[in-house]
């Protein structure tokens, strides 16, 4: 049965990567149609136990990724694609993927803010991170960024990647 539930995570991660890279948005019927199905696979597998093992890895992933999305730092979908994982795989494992996610979107992240500015672009920019974080003022960096047009890139992609390396590693992750 866990065959299964890989196989459900993977599907809803494929079809999710694919919109967000082609339309930058996942859509709703996709993360609630994964949320409803990881909920139930819980359930069937595991009775109400695993119900409330998978609600609160539904929770645990659209928490995990609330307060950056209420920065701006990614997009609604984004929120709710980590809440279906959540659903799907359980509790234990979205608090894992959560930071994996996040590793692996800064790593992209970094990657194209030093493709895009140079060198010395990139530690004009760190300066600035630096001086907002060290204020307090954090959310105002974030505006920044967008006013400088930033480039960006669907964060499905870190999604998608962090996710199936926890996975395949998870446990050596922990």
């Amino acid at each position: 049965m866990e065959m299964f539930t890989y196989g459900l995570c993977l599907f809803g991660l494929t079809i999710a990567l694919i919109f967000d890279v082609w339309k930058y948005r996942i859509p709703n019927l996709l993360t609630v149609s994964l949320a409803l199905a990881g909920l139930a696979n819980g359930t069937i597998l595991y009775g109400w136990s695993g119900f409330v093992e998978h609600l609160l890895g539904l929770l645990a992933g659209l928490g995990i990724f609330l307060v950056p999305y209420l920065m701006g730092a990614f997009g609604a979908g984004d929120v709710k694609m980590m809440g279906s994982i959540g659903a799907v795989m359980g509790l234990p494992f979205i608090v894992t993927n959560s930071f994996v996610v996040i590793a692996v979107g800064g790593v992209i992240a970094a990657g194209i803010v030093v493709a895009a500015r140079g060198f010395k672009g990139t530690c004009e920019l760190l300066y600035l991170f630096i001086v907002y974080l060290c204020s307090g003022k954090l959310k105002d960096f974030l505006h920044v960024l967008k006013d400088r047009s930033q480039p960006v890139f669907p964060y499905g992609i870190a999604i998608f990647i962090g996710t199936v390396v926890t996975m395949y590693w998870g446990s050596a992750i922990v």
